[in-house]
């Protein structure tokens, strides 16, 4: 029997699916938001992941296979669990209504939000074996549960392709027992070196502060405080009062009473209102809060190195979704190498868990491998339901094109034209990676008003991200880093500013994915035709959705977001649609 391997990111947030076959590779990957359309996915039933696995089980089953499944978070009985918080009480707290409001953590809420995580878990865990036995007839199906920042670095180094020993550091909101754990990979194994105990977390400092901004960290909208915070300037009063939020303490974060946390954030609430009706006015905020969390985690990150005497660094955990401080580590730092995997959130823990699982029951790892680990291992778009959609649509313009299509899309981009770019399977992770994105022309320096009022109707102050050639980043950008994931913000060079005024944010910077032929040879080419035409070898780039969905997951979604928006033209593995 051959035996696959079912990884569960399985907890209350961002939840995916991923299997790896019995040779280590992984056969698919995605979050649940995708196929859901519904962003973050915060605490879904238990039976919205039942019925997507299954489907995921009748694709790839048959009857050599013997399936074993993993979850990225370490069930613990109600006992266990009570002994680990030290206290019986396990119920939702009665919070005031600082907490209540405005989603304040504290104390009682990691003993409730445990709990939570808990019982959802064993609701999967009870139920899923007898789902796969209804399906595929195999009983005793075997669960094993990871813990929760191992996945997340089993992950990381699943992407990783560099062979060399490296520093892996896991930060983020919450695991089963603190928000950050350090980690040695030696090219082929991972060995814990330190973990943080308690409620003290940067990730959880920076979901009071999108709050405290006026948004909705539930909503996954921790990105507006990052695009807002470009706009803002440094303030030493915010500085000194919100930095009291986070404490570390050689290399670990301390936990914070909540009284001093209630005593900082009190003068700030009543201005929420007032932030979400003008985002603006939390600027300075927002620029305070994002300059903490880097200071923070540039200490941290040192004080590791420093330990460690590592030069290569992989990081992992939410917080490695913040680009504006990923790009500034290298400078900030003795590392000479930062990698960040496509999925670094909870999501990616799915990929984690299988290939722990993998390793696990085989004796080999899966977690380094020397060629480049592709992030398209999302839902292809039906041929046939293409073909149905193409045969009884009216009023388009369609043309089904082979090479031509890279040429004409390019000629279309450089007349100002918004395209939909739809290829091959869908990104896993959080962005478009040129598989389901919004394409336009960066030249036009009133592009991104024309995509916000036209197509994604979202704030003017958050940014759109420049795809570009590979080989050219050292030429557009200062301290250029390889970004293949889109997770790092760099600065423009400052002749280069003015050529590409739709990708250049406020203060600068470009949040870069970096395109190169042998990862995506169809985006690559794409871009070079336009280089060809314009001189200019990058393309404005940003997920193909609209405000508050997640990236289009079917058909159904693509055809449905070209005919509510301004899309000009809509172009699927080759066939370019237009209205």
């Amino acid at each position: 029997m051959k035996q696959f391997y079912i990884g569960l990111a399985a907890t209350v947030h961002d939840p995916a699916i991923a299997i790896i076959d019995n040779k280590g590779k992984i056969l698919h990957a995605e979050a649940l938001e995708r196929p859901m359309q519904y962003k973050i996915a915060w605490d879904i039933n238990p039976g919205t992941m039942f019925d997507y696995l299954s489907k995921l089980i009748l694709k790839f089953h048959n009857d050599s296979i013997e399936w074993l499944i993993a979850t990225s978070w370490d069930y613990q009985s109600k006992k266990a669990l009570a002994q680990k918080m030290q206290t019986a009480t396990l119920d939702q707290p009665k919070t005031n209504d600082l907490y209540k409001s405005h989603g304040i953590f504290n104390g009682e809420w990691e003993k409730w939000l445990l709990e939570l995580q808990n019982d959802y878990l064993d609701r999967i865990r009870k139920t899923l074996p007898f789902l796969i036995e209804s399906i595929t007839g195999q009983a005793k199906v075997k669960v094993i549960n990871f813990d929760h920042h191992l996945t997340h670095a089993a992950n990381a180094c699943y992407f990783h392709d560099n062979t060399e020993s490296a520093l892996c550091v896991v930060a983020d909101g919450e695991g089963e027992v603190g928000s950050l754990s350090c980690f040695l990979f030696d090219g082929i194994q991972l060995k814990r070196l330190s973990r943080s105990w308690g409620s003290g977390s940067l990730g959880v400092f920076y979901g009071i502060m999108t709050n405290l901004c006026g948004f909705d960290v539930k909503k996954g909208e921790a990105w507006k405080m990052m695009g807002l915070a470009a706009y803002g300037q440094f303030d030493q009063l915010l500085y000194d009062h919100f930095s009291q939020l986070v404490c570390v303490e050689k290399g670990k974060f301390i936990p914070v009473d909540p009284k001093i946390s209630e005593q900082v954030l009190k003068p700030y609430i009543s201005k929420i209102a007032s932030f979400k009706t003008n985002p603006l006015l939390a600027k300075n905020i927002a620029h305070t809060a994002q300059y903490i969390f880097e200071e923070v985690m540039l200490k941290l990150l040192t004080y590791h190195q420093n330990k460690t005497d590592q030069k290569n660094l992989i990081l992992a955990g939410g917080c490695a979704l913040n680009s504006r401080l990923n790009g500034k580590i290298k400078q900030s730092t003795l590392f000479e190498t930062i990698f960040i995997p496509p999925a670094p959130g909870d999501d990616g823990n799915a990929v984690g868990a299988a290939a722990l699982l993998f390793n696990q029951e085989t004796g080999q790892s899966c977690l380094s491998d020397t060629e480049w680990q592709s992030p398209y291992l999302g839902e292809s778009i039906c041929p046939k339901k293409l073909k149905q959609f193409i045969n009884q649509a009216n009023n388009f313009i369609i043309t089904e094109q082979s090479q031509n299509i890279f040429l004409n899309t390019a000629q279309k981009l450089a007349e100002g034209k918004l395209v939909a770019w739809v290829h091959g399977r869908g990104e896993f992770g959080p962005r478009a990676l040129g598989n389901r994105s919004i394409l336009a022309n960066p030249q036009i320096s009133n592009i991104k008003e024309i995509i916000n009022s036209k197509i994604k109707f979202r704030e003017s102050y958050r940014p759109f991200a420049p795809s570009i050639m590979d080989e050219y980043g050292i030429d557009w950008f200062e301290d250029y880093q390889d970004s293949p994931y889109m997770s790092k913000t760099l600065n423009w060079r400052e002749e280069k500013k003015k050529l590409v005024p739709g990708v250049v944010h406020k203060d600068g910077t470009g949040r870069v994915q970096s395109v190169k032929k042998k990862r995506n040879p169809d985006f690559y080419n794409l871009i070079s035709q336009f280089y060809q035409i314009t001189g200019i070898p990058c393309l404005l780039n940003t997920s193909l959705n609209v405000m508050g969905k997640p990236i289009v997951y079917s058909l159904e979604d693509i055809i449905g977001v070209f005919m509510t928006t301004g899309i000009d033209i809509l172009v699927i593995d080759g066939v370019m649609i237009e209205k």
